[in-house]
């Protein structure tokens, strides 16, 4: 974030880095120095104020350096831990590091070149449907309307777990990248993606990256400070009128009640003049924070029940 640079964040060694492009350094009373083929791994595990101030940061989101990280927000164990857990077993943790074994023992390419690891007929039909599926989801309004930069990278993300998951497989029997990937490792590489996506959302809203979750957020805590149990869509437009027409109210309240927080009564309720919207408030939802991400797993307004929040409810 430049603090070792007068405030300017160099990200270059970064962006290459993720791609493999060219680096070239060029500082003042030092020789340049290059890097033909960067590669480049990065692994945290930071407590969810670091991810929260990642997009503040100039140029991180900009730049495209956010986008570039694959996000696992896994659910806390605190309270629930096993003091003397079961090892791993052994045939595991062989199998693993024999794994390992065999990729470290691959003959490296000749120097400017490299392996080419091709897909079966099948595997490349699954990735296109996959592909088509992604590109859907930039669409604004849907899943990745809001979140454009780190869904771009999505299918490409894919395709990589699909090429580690084949190198690991076949490491050991023959060269890789003399067989095609076939359409169950690239299905596994597909249903990795997807729990990596969900999880992007949830650290984009933890960011406040994500704008659909920032306005569920502040709608959301008008609708707890009034403590209304059902209300009118007319009644909470009066207080937040000044930030929200009526129509981009209508959008946070689908979202609200596609996150179970809020849904809509079997009829609408009819009122004089024009008949407005009425929303039952589940409430599980009103026991929520919708400030503190240490009290919602996602960091955004969650309910972290592992069954439906209104089958327990309501």
């Amino acid at each position: 974030a430049g603090r070792y640079s007068e405030g300017k964040a160099n990200l270059d060694v970064y962006l290459k880095g993720h791609i493999g492009d060219f680096l070239y350094v060029d500082r003042r009373g030092r020789a340049p120095e290059h890097v033909d083929n960067p590669s480049l791994t990065i692994i945290i595990s930071p407590q969810p104020d670091v991810i929260r101030e990642l997009a503040d940061r100039p140029g991180f989101r900009g730049r495209g350096l956010i986008a570039r990280f694959l996000y696992a927000l896994p659910e806390s164990r605190v309270g629930h831990r096993e003091v003397d857990a079961p090892h791993v077993p052994t045939g595991a943790e062989d199998a693993w590091f024999r794994a390992l074994g065999d990729v470290l023992k691959l003959p490296d390419p000749p120097d400017g070149e490299g392996h080419t690891i091709t897909l079966s007929p099948e595997a490349a039909t699954a990735f296109r449907a996959f592909r088509e599926r992604a590109e859907a989801e930039l669409l604004p309004g849907a899943s990745m309307g809001d979140m454009q930069d780190w869904g771009s990278k999505w299918p490409g993300a894919v395709a990589r777990i699909a090429g580690i998951l084949h190198m690991l497989r076949h490491a050991g029997e023959r060269r890789p990248w003399e067989v095609p990937v076939d359409e169950s490792t690239m299905r596994s590489a597909i249903e990795l993606g997807d729990y990596f996506a969900s999880h992007a959302a949830a650290a984009y809203a933890l960011m406040g990256a994500d704008g659909r979750m920032e306005d569920a957020r502040k709608v959301w805590a008008t609708i707890s400070r009034q403590g209304w149990g059902s209300f009118s869509q007319r009644d909470l437009h009066l207080h937040v009128r000044r930030s929200y027409s009526p129509e981009r109210l209508s959008e946070v309240l689908e979202t609200l009640a596609s996150m179970e927080y809020i849904r809509r009564p079997d009829a609408p309720a009819q009122s004089r003049g024009r008949p407005s919207s009425r929303w039952d408030v589940n409430p599980m939802g009103r026991t929520q924070s919708t400030q503190d991400p240490q009290k919602g797993d996602s960091g955004a307004i969650s309910v972290d029940s592992e069954d439906s929040v209104y089958e327990e409810s309501f």
